[in-house]
Order: structure tokens, then sequence, then C-alpha cells
């Protein structure tokens, strides 16, 4: 069971670090070939921001490898039922409450021709996205 899931976080750490090597190449970019455009700050924070979760995860798959304590209570915290139950019930409240507010948004945008760039409503979309799964991750966690 365990060496299952250490070949499971192996694969994990492997993808992961091909992604971080990614993310690193497409801020060195975004630097690189920039220029005076102010509108690559937000590209060059959102990259900075994943390059460090992402290490951040490497190197928590890392230690768990390489000790067999860290490894168990690893599988301890992502296999643990009440986790797994509050995670699907925080995406399942974010899925609804995101659509609904895409719906009415999108009819007042509509309505009152209101006009924001793509970048713009990405950005809304995603921090709105992450605060309602945050707060809903934090209701059900008190709640069961």
């Amino acid at each position: 069971m365990l060496e299952k899931f250490r070949k499971k976080i192996k694969n994990k750490t492997i993808i992961t670090s091909v992604i971080l090597f990614f993310a690193v190449i497409m801020l060195v970019f975004s630097i690189v070939y920039s220029g005076k455009n102010t509108n690559m700050e937000s590209v060059r924070g959102f990259f900075t921001g994943m390059i460090l979760v992402f290490i951040f995860y490497i190197l928590r798959n890392i230690q768990a490898l390489r000790s067999e304590e860290k490894l168990k209570k690893l599988y301890a915290k992502l296999n643990d039922e009440r986790i797994k139950y509050i995670g699907k019930k925080t995406s399942e409240t974010t899925l609804i409450i995101i659509l609904i507010i895409l719906s009415f948004m999108s009819i007042v945008f509509a309505t009152f021709n209101i006009d924001f760039s793509l970048r713009e409503s990405l950005l809304v979309i995603i921090g709105a996205i992450y605060l309602i799964y945050i707060i809903s991750y934090i209701c059900y966690s008190k709640k069961y």
C-alpha cells in the first residue's frame, strides 16, 4: 500500500517539476520580452506565485519520499475521508456559486454595455473562484 503511494508521489513530483520548468521559462520570457508593457506585471506575479507553490509541493514530496515517517503522515493526510468529503462539498458549492455569478454578470454586462478587457475579466473570475473556494472550505471544515 505504501509502495504504491510512494510511486504515486514520485510521479506527481516529476510532473510538477516539468510544469515548474515551463513556468520558469514563461517567467523568464515575460521578463525578457515584456519591454515597456505594464500589463505583464500581473503575468509575472502569476508565474512567480505558481513557481513558489510548486517548489513548496516538490520539497514536501521529496521530504516524504526520503522519510518513511513523513510518507506515512502524508498518506494519512491525503487519504483522510473527512478532508476528501470537505473538498468535494467545497468544489460543488464553488461551482454552483461561480455559475450563478457568471450568469448574473453576463446579464448585467449585456444590459448596461459594460466593457472589460479579457484579462481583467479573467482575473476577476479567477480571484472570485479562489475566494469562494476558501470561504466554502472554511465553512465546511467547521461544519464537518
